[in-house]
Parts: structure tokens; C-alpha cells; sequence
């Protein structure tokens, strides 16, 4: 009768398994669809970006596989040889890696099966084709072996304190020696390294199976974990593991695989190393892919142990809904199992991992010193972990489900200083190989470098919590789009030589103007501030520096002066320039005067020629320099370079306020032969006496631009194209004086921080984007003015609050509800995880935009958007403020692993579709 009824409870296990019909608990709703732009294919596999997480789906045969492994994680790959190189030997990081080849190359060179090693020569040769190199060479399979081997090679010198006949190796690490096998006591803990649970039958809700991990690491290295890769190969079993670029085996570990197999560990005090043993990540990898029961994964894990990276493993059978836990340790192994009712401290159905080893056999082989001192681990010393997993499991005893699984993976007791990711599931989530994931610290806070960290690796980057997150592995949808702008090439992973310092061009022109009245202020600073724009415009480009578009370049300077203007006349103070007063305490009056000045010279210089302007003002300061000069004596002096006359244009400019304003009065086209013609007409009543104007014919083969001088008699322009226009743009690099559209960039609050207000998102990507806040809160501080603007969450901002500020808004449309409310603001289209800024597209999660527009609700204000694609990019980009990375730019795009990118977009209402009559 026993065994018939157990025959039925396993039976009734498998379809449930089968079926997926676990108990489900109450979880956030699924995540956004996949944004088409962000994914990438090579072969079978794609990737695309998730909440942190790196998500990877690769499949076939061993080298297919390796190859779209390699192809689509080359940039990482290189970058974590990077990381672990400085991580090894921060003073001599290629010495560091050279040396831990060599060792690997002893003892783990002949230890992968074919299978292993065919899939690594395939992610070698993918990561090389795709441009990845290591230390200035290219990768070879000794490359990947090395970081397949991290884990062991991390407890190698710990093994060989406790090991008998030991080799004489010499091993690269910064790990410190276990303090437990020291002579000295030592201060401080070693770090902690990751936990794990499983529970069923009696402990959980339902009975089956729930499941839960935790890595905890060094911050360097964990930047690199957030690889979530599902694989699916042509022999063995579907599964998903967390791993690391160029990791073949979860080194973290945490798998699941289709045969109902759930793994994961946590590494303990080391043992004695077997020399001539398999490596463990082979190990682990064979369990992945092979493993169908408890049995087999424990006689992969244990065949031919080469006793090194000593492990606790937790595992799941979900078929026979069977859980049980083996101890791996120098050598020897252990296995405890619910189906012999084989628990710790009478925890029915529950087994936890916590790096204390429960076993008395492998604790005295990890302590067991070659010189012969006395073990201090005779008796099991339990932890304050232990006594959080045990407390937790009397409390929910027979009610563990996903939401103990949550609630104790975000413990700060139990994630602890070193806490990277959680990730959980259970029975039914598990059967679809699905799991809730968080990357960054559980607990919802900042992992920021330390100062030794910062100075030992340049390319450290702070761990930031991200959202939980289902991992899904969804198939993305096969979607036609461009190459996005901010893909990053393998070769940034490496530094590049450091920039030259910063040389001040030669002079534009010489000399100093004094002001003959307050009338002629504008003409004085003007003078010298357009010299300064036009020397740095013109300067040769440093060496190695990142190519710029000179309209891009000439746009954002002149859209400072028009800044400068436009603030001072949104507050009221807009006056001609011939009525200037200056007052020592009036700062908008005089930004009014500088900038409309700066914008009436560049007119000038457009209408007379820049060659001609150019060389008069070089004349002007050379005759008048030190002497006083009116507005009237300048006029009389450039007029003698031009024959149009400029009478009526300082009259315009210096009698009345204001700036000219661009419209489009009608757009056609049609073709010409085998060519196109645009006709293209402006309304020229509200531009002044006259106005250069560029207008550009945008085509399936690109841009054609046109600039003429538009007056009253002409008000037209024709411009031929190759290619059917598509669209038409005036002014659509920001390069005409004009007074069309926001005046404001992304630092025009400077002067007004105590009109400030930093409003950041809930709606997402919460605890990023409060940490970017607070960062960016500092950062204004520190500029100049040492104010620090209050910050406000999206849910509780108020109406007035809005109403009356300058606004900071922390988080794309998608995360903060006061920036989605607005988005009509800025020139920015957004994706679920991407943007796009003037036809190019960003998909990287570490890329950012930051866009200035107008306060809908008080145009006195500024409202600017600071929007990463992930926590981190957001994050990262906010920190630029302080470092003077971020210029007075309408529009700064701060692309991945390049220099930012500042523009001025162009308006929608001087972007017309032409008409084709």
C-alpha cells in the first residue's frame, strides 16, 4: 500500500511539473515588451537588455553556439578580462593575467571534454571576429579557459596552505588568505560569498518546490554577472543559468535546466586541492546540461573532484519533487536529501547555504594546516545568517512561497555588505524556466567603489539596484531596424592613451574694445566673446579626440548666447540693446546684452561673409584696441567691407527687443529630369531687414543644405536633390539667430538653483533614480553656487511645486510620471528601452540623454529631463554634472564608452513635409 500510494505522489508530482500548475503567488505585472531596437542577432542567438540583466539566448552545436556567444558578448568579454587582469594585479594588471593563464594552462588545460572546448575555440573565435582583444592581442582558448577558471583560481592559494605534496604554483590574486588559517586573528571578515535555499513538502505553501539564490563578490568582478543566458544545445538538456561574459557554466551559480533540475551554491572554507582532478566549472557544466535527477547532477559534481572552489549545492528535482543538499570539499562530498528525510536542526522540507560548512569532515579538511596547528573548527561556530534562515523558517514554516523568497533575499541580515543580485522561483515558474530577478544590491541600496577600488581600476563602475524582474527569455520579435549609434566596439573595453591637456587655441582676432556708452556694451562683449567661439570652432581637433559635426559644434554655442538672452526675457527684462543700463547687481540684464550681442555679430558675419566679417574685425582690433567704440563709429567701419546696406540692421538689433523669428510660408516639390527640386518659401515679416538662413532637403541618401540671405525680395530658395525629399528642415542645426523655440539648455538653472527642483521616478527603476537624485542633488551644489535644490518624488510633487521651479526630472518617461506628463517638451522619442535623438538611435542601457525645454506650466522655468536607459546610465550620467563633462547644450546625448554629444534639435514647426503638386 506504501509503495503504491508513493508511486501515485510521484506521479502526481510529474504532471504537475508538467503542466506547470503550481500555486501561484502574487507578483508585479510581467515587464514591458521587448524593445525591438535593442536587440542583436548573430546567427541563432540575440540578446537584448532587461531591468540590469543582460539577457542571451544562444543554441546548436558546440562551436555555433560558442560562436553567437562570442559575437554577441565580445565587447564584455573583453572588458571582464580586463577587469579581472586589474582585480588579479592592480599595479601590473597584464603581468596578473599572464600568470594565472600559465597556472590554468597547468591545471585546467586538458580538464574540459571535447564539447567544452569546441564551445570555447567557438566563443574565441566570435569575440575575434568581432573585434575583441585581450591586452593588445588577440583571444585565444587559454583566454577563456582562464575565466571559465576565475573561481578556482581565486581559492587556489588557501588550497595550498592545506594540502599535503603540494606543486609549487605561484598564483596572481588579491584575495586575502583565509583568516582561519592564519596564525594572527584578524580584525575583519573575510567576504562573504553568496547563500541559497530550497524548500518543499512541509516547509512551503504548496508543497513543491521554491528555490532562491543570492551572489555575493567583490564589486569589480560582479559588475560583470548580470549575463542571463538560456542555451540550447544539439545533446543534453534546455536550460538558463546566471554567467558572465565568455562563462560557459553558471560560476555563480544558479541554473535550471528542462529535465526539472534546479542548481545553485555557495562556496565554503577551502579544502585541499586534488591534483590531476577535473576542474569544477566542467563540472558544473555537465550537471547543467546533463543532470535529469538529484543522482546524476550529484555524480557529475563529484566525478574525478579536483577539490578546489570547495561548495555547499543546493538542489532541486522538480519531477519527483525531491530537494537535497551535497557539501563538495577537498576531495569529499556529502549528500543530504528530503527523500531520507536528512535535515540540519530538524528543518523538515528546508535546506539553507550560507558558506559554513555543516559538515564535520570537510570543516577539519579546510582547516587542517600542513604545519600541524590545531583546528578551531572541531565544533560547528554558527553564523548570524544561520540564525536569520533558521528563525525565518520557524516563522513560515508550511507558508514559504515567492514571497518569503523575496522578502529574505532582500534582507540586509542575509544579503549583507557583499550582496550583487536575488534571484527565485518556484515549481511552476521553474517548469518554464523562468525566475524573479534583481541585479544590483537586494536591499535597495548604492554599492558604490571604495577609494582604493577607484584608484586601482579606472573602469570601475558602482553596483546600483535595479528593479525585480522576471526572466523570461522571451524569443524577440524579428523587427527591421538601424544599426544603433551607441553600439560599443570590444576595443573600448581596453583605456585608451589619456588626452593631451588642454592647449588654448591661437587668437580669432586680437585686441580689446571699450564701450563708448552703456549703449554699446553689447559691442564690446560681443567682440570678445564671439573671438572665443570662433578660435575654439576653427581649432584643430586633439588628437584621438571623438570626431564632432562644426554645425553641431556652432549650434550649441550660439544656442548658449541664445540662452543667455532668452532667460533674461522670460523673466521680463527683455529691452533694446540701445537702451542698455547696467546695473552691478543685475546679472539677467547683463546675460541680455552679452548674448543678443554675440547673436547680432554672427548675424553680421552671415550676411557680409565670413572671410570679409572675419578680416574687418581682425583690422577693428588692431586699429582700435584699448580705445572706446560706439555702436554708430562700428557700423560706419564695416560698412565700408559690404555694399548691402546695414543701416536698417542696427536699427533693427540695437532699437527694439527682441530676436528674429523663422516660419515656413509653404514647401513643394517635384522632379526634374532624373532629379528633384524642392522649393522652399519662409515668412520673412518677422526676421528683420534681413537673415542667413540654412535650409536643408532631407533624402533617403542624406542631407542637402542650402544657407541664403532671406529679405523681404527674397523669400525663396530652390534647392535640387538627387533623391525624393522626404522632409524639409529650416534652421535645423541651430545655427541662425533666431528666437524660435525654448531658450533653455541643460544648465540654464545654474544661476537659480534656489529656483530649483529635482523630481524623480517611481514608476520604475525606483531606487536608481532616488540615488541619481541625491548624486545630482550634490553635484549642483558643487558647480558653483553651493545651493542644493530639493528633491521630490514624482507621487508627492505638487502642483505649485511644479508650477514655481526650474525642474530636474530624474528618469525616462517610462519611470517618472512627472517626466512622461511633459514629454512633448523634448525632441526625444522614446522605447520601452531605448531613445531616439534626430534620426539615431541609443539602446545601450548605460547610454543617457538630457533635454532642455520649456516648464509647460511657468515658460519662466526650465524643465530638463535626465534619462538614462537603465539605473546605472542615469546614475552614471548625473555624476558627469560635477565633473564639467555636461556643456550648455539644448540636447547632450551620452552615449556608452564615448564622449558626449552636444546639439540643438530641430523645431517641429520649422519641419515641414513638402508638397508634391
Amino acid at each position: 500500500m506504501a509503495k503504491a500510494l508513493a508511486v501515485r505522489v510521484a506521479l502526481l508530482c510529474l504532471a504537475l511539473w508538467l503542466l506547470g500548475l503550481g500555486t501561484a503567488q502574487a507578483q508585479p505585472a510581467a515587464d514591458a515588451p521587448i524593445d525591438p531596437h535593442t536587440v542583436q542577432r548573430w546567427g541563432a542567438g540575440w540578446r537584448y537588455a532587461q531591468a540590469g540583466w543582460t539577457v542571451v539566448h544562444i543554441e546548436g552545436a558546440p562551436r555555433e553556439r560558442g560562436l553567437q556567444h562570442g559575437h554577441l558578448l565580445a565587447t564584455e568579454i573583453a572588458a571582464y578580462i580586463r577587469a579581472l587582469s586589474e582585480f588579479w594585479g592592480p599595479k601590473a594588471p597584464a603581468a596578473a593575467w599572464a600568470q594565472n593563464r600559465r597556472v590554468a594552462q597547468t591545471l585546467f588545460g586538458q580538464g574540459f571534454p571535447p564539447e567544452q572546448m569546441q564551445e570555447m575555440q567557438g566563443i574565441v573565435d566570435g569575440a575575434n571576429a568581432a573585434g575583441a582583444r585581450a591586452h593588445g592581442r588577440r583571444l585565444d582558448v587559454l583566454d577563456i579557459i582562464t575565466l571559465n577558471t576565475s573561481n578556482e583560481l581565486d581559492t587556489l592559494h588557501d588550497a595550498l596552505v592545506v594540502t599535503p605534496n603540494v606543486p609549487h604554483l605561484r598564483i596572481a590574486t588579491q584575495q586575502p588568505l583565509d583568516p582561519t588559517l592564519r596564525v594572527a586573528r584578524q580584525a575583519r571578515k573575510p567576504p562573504q560569498r553568496c547563500n541559497a535555499f530550497i524548500a518543499n513538502g512541509p516547509a512551503t505553501a504548496d508543497g513543491q518546490i521554491v528555490f532562491g539564490h543570492i551572489t555575493m563578490y567583490d564589486l569589480y568582478p560582479a559588475n560583470f554577472y548580470n549575463v542571463w543566458m538560456e542555451v540550447k544545445p544539439t545533446q543534453g538538456h534546455r536550460f538558463v543559468m546566471q554567467t558572465t561574459p565568455g562563462g560557459m557554466h553558471s560560476g555563480m551559480d544558479y541554473a535550471i535546466n528542462e529535465a526539472g533540475m534546479l542548481l545553485a551554491e555557495t562556496t565554503l572554507d577551502q579544502g585541499p586541492m586534488v591534483p590531476g582532478g577535473t576542474p569544477l566549472a566542467a563540472r558544473i557544466r555537465q550537471a547543467q546540461q546533463y543532470a535529469g535527477s538529484i543522482d546524476e547532477a550529484t555524480a557529475l559534481l563529484t566525478r574525478n573532484d579536483n577539490g578546489l572552489c570547495s561548495t555547499e549545492w543546493v538542489m532541486g528535482d522538480l519531477k519527483r519533487n525531491e530537494i537535497a543538499l551535497l557539501t563538495l570539499a577537498g576531495g569529499q562530498s556529502r549528500l543530504r536529501r528530503s527523500s531520507r528525510a536528512e535535515w540540519f536542526e530538524g528543518a523538515e522540507g528546508f535546506y539553507w547555504s550560507d558558506n559554513n560548512i555543516k559538515e564535520e569532515g570537510a570543516r577539519l579538511a579546510a582547516t587542517a594546516r600542513r604545519d600541524g596547528r590545531p583546528s578551531g573548527s572541531a565544533a560547528y561556530e554558527p553564523s548570524k545568517r544561520d540564525a536569520v534562515w533558521l528563525r525565518e523558517y520557524r516563522a513560515h514554516k508550511g507558508r514559504i512561497d515567492q514571497d518569503f523568497a523575496r522578502k529574505l533575499l532582500s534582507m540586509p541580515e542575509i544579503v549583507s555588505a557583499f550582496g550583487v543580485d536575488a534571484k527565485y522561483t518556484d515549481a511552476r515558474l521553474a517548469s518554464q524556466l523562468k525566475s524573479w530577478g534583481t541585479f544590483g544590491p537586494p536591499t535597495g541600496t548604492l554599492w558604490p567603489p571604495t577609494a582604493q577600488e577607484a584608484r586601482d581600476h579606472a573602469a570601475i563602475r558602482p553596483l546600483i539596484p535595479n528593479p525585480w524582474t522576471l526572466l523570461d527569455v522571451q524569443a524577440p520579435p524579428r523587427v527591421s531596424t538601424a544599426q544603433p549609434a551607441d553600439r560599443p566596439h570590444p576595443r573600448l573595453a581596453w583605456p585608451s592613451p589619456r588626452p593631451a591637456a588642454y592647449a588654448p587655441p591661437p587668437p580669432y582676432w586680437q585686441g580689446t574694445l571699450l564701450p563708448a556708452s552703456d549703449a554699446d556694451i553689447w559691442l564690446s562683449t560681443g567682440f570678445a566673446r564671439l573671438e572665443r567661439m570662433l578660435a575654439e570652432l576653427n581649432a584643430p581637433a586633439a588628437p584621438g579626440a571623438t570626431p564632432t559635426d562644426p554645425d553641431d559644434d556652432l549650434g550649441v554655442e550660439l544656442g548658449y548666447h541664445r540662452s543667455l538672452f532668452g532667460r533674461a526675457a522670460r523673466a521680463g527684462l527683455d529691452k533694446p540693446l540701445a537702451e542698455t543700463r547696467p546695473d552691478m547687481g543685475d546679472v539677467l540684464g547683463y546675460q541680455l546684452v552679452a548674448g543678443k550681442g554675440v547673436l547680432f555679430l554672427h548675424t553680421l558675419r552671415d550676411i557680409v561673409g565670413h572671410d570679409t566679417f572675419d578680416a574687418a574685425m581682425r583690422r577693428l582690433g588692431r586699429e582700435r584696441n584699448g580705445q572706446r567704440v560706439g555702436t554708430h563709429d562700428f557700423q560706419t567701419f564695416l560698412q565700408r567691407h559690404t555694399q548691402r546696406p546695414l543701416g536698417p540692421l542696427f536699427d533693427w538689433w540695437t532699437r527694439q527687443p527682441g530676436l528674429p523669428l523663422l516660419g515656413v510660408a509653404g514647401a513643394e516639390s517635384r522632379p526634374v529630369g532624373k532629379s528633384w527640386e524642392a522649393v522652399v518659401t519662409l515668412d520673412v515679416s518677422r526676421i528683420g531687414p534681413a537673415l542667413a538662413v540654412p535650409v536643408t532637403v532631407e533624402t533617403a541618401e542624406g542631407d542637402v543644405t542650402q544657407a541664403q540671405v532671406f529679405d523681404a525680395e527674397h523669400a525663396q530658395i530652390r534647392i535640387a536633390t538627387r533623391a525624393k525629399p522626404l522632409r524639409v528642415v529650416v534652421d535645423k542645426h541651430g545655427t541662425t539667430a533666431r528666437g524660435n523655440g525654448s531658450p533653455f539648455t541643460i544648465l540654464t538653472m545654474d544661476d537659480e538653483l534656489e529656483h530649483a527642483l529635482i523630481v524623480y521616478g517611481t514608476q520604475d527603476e525606483a531606487v536608481g533614480n532616488h540615488e541619481a537624485a541625491k548624486l545630482l542633488q550634490t553635484a549642483l551644489r558643487r558647480r558653483e553656487h553651493n545651493v542644493q535644490p530639493p528633491i521630490r518624488a514624482d507621487r508627492e510633487v505638487t502642483e505649485d511645486e511644479l508650477r514655481g521651479h526650474h525642474l530636474l526630472l530624474v528618469g525616462r518617461p517610462t519611470t517618472n510620471a512627472v517626466s512622461q506628463r511633459l514629454a512633448a517638451q523634448w525632441p526625444v522619442d522614446f522605447g520601452p528601452r531605448s531613445f531616439t535623438v534626430r534620426g539615431q538611435t541609443y539602446t545601450h542601457p548605460e547610454s543617457a540623454v538630457l533635454a532642455a525645454g520649456d516648464n509647460p506650466l511657468n515658460p519662466r522655468y526650465s524643465a530638463v529631463l535626465v534619462a538614462g536607459l537603465g539605473s546605472l546610465g542615469t546614475y552614471q550620467t548625473v555624476g558627469k554634472l560635477s565633473d564639467d563633462v555636461l556643456g550648455y547644450a539644448p540636447i547632450v546625448i551620452a552615449p556608452f564608452g564615448r564622449d558626449p554629444r552636444e546639439l540643438v534639435p530641430p523645431l517641429p514647426g520649422l519641419t515641414v513635409v513638402p508638397n508634391f503638386p
